[in-house]
């Protein structure tokens, strides 16, 4: 019985052996995961972008109003730019958008005045609001400190490069924030395809 068993632990033993000497190598490959760039967007507040599309817009109509205004009777004396940083700007910025100069060869006239572009989508409940009472009081200002009248010119409808409809008004017509539409019709440019007209004897623009 002695002699079975030893031989018995002898062959485990043999058969462990050969399992540990036959027992297949496991290779150990370390492999790169790439990692994918993490992309930031940052975001554009919603206030940010509004600001940049009104401006855009606002200079749309300056462009569309400066090219109704005929250069062989009229120089574009100055045209101001919206820049600010930080909430810093120039008070210039403030001022009219353009100063024109109208020159009658023929009588030797020259006259100045100023220019306020507005543009708006549309008229609501009959009625827009063109500037802020603050506005109306810096341009009241302006044109009497510089002795020049100054004129609103408002677009509305369409696109600021193509508005509907376009209204010249004197700022002294102007001295609310609302102007109803009804009002606004005497000072109604009716043929949009005709150049801007200076009638120098009775200070208007048409």
């Amino acid at each position: 019985m002695g002699y079975t068993l030893i031989i018995i632990g002898a062959v485990l033993a043999v058969v462990g052996l050969v399992l540990v000497l036959h027992k297949p190598k496991v290779e150990v490959v370390e492999v790169a995961v790439p990692v994918e760039e993490e992309v930031v967007s940052l975001p554009i507040s919603s206030d940010s972008a509004k600001t940049v599309t009104n401006e855009q817009k606002g200079r749309d109509f300056e462009i569309w109003v400066k090219d109704h205004f005929n250069q062989d009777f009229f120089n574009l004396k100055e045209w101001r730019g919206d820049k600010y940083d930080k909430g810093t700007y120039a008070e210039s910025n403030r001022y009219p958008d353009m100063e024109w100069e109208f020159h009658y060869d023929k009588e030797n006239v020259t006259e100045t005045f100023a220019v306020e572009c507005k543009w708006r989508s549309d008229f609501y409940n009959g009625s827009i609001e063109w500037a802020s009472e603050e506005n109306i009081a810096i341009y009241n200002r302006f044109a009497k400190d510089r002795n020049m009248p100054v004129f609103v010119i408002i677009g509305v409808c369409g696109t600021p490069s193509a508005p509907q409809e376009v209204y010249v008004v004197p700022l002294k017509a102007l001295q609310y924030p609302y102007a109803k539409k009804e009002y606004l019709l005497k000072f109604r440019h009716e043929d949009l395809a005709k150049m801007f007209f200076f009638q120098y004897k009775d200070g208007k623009l048409m």
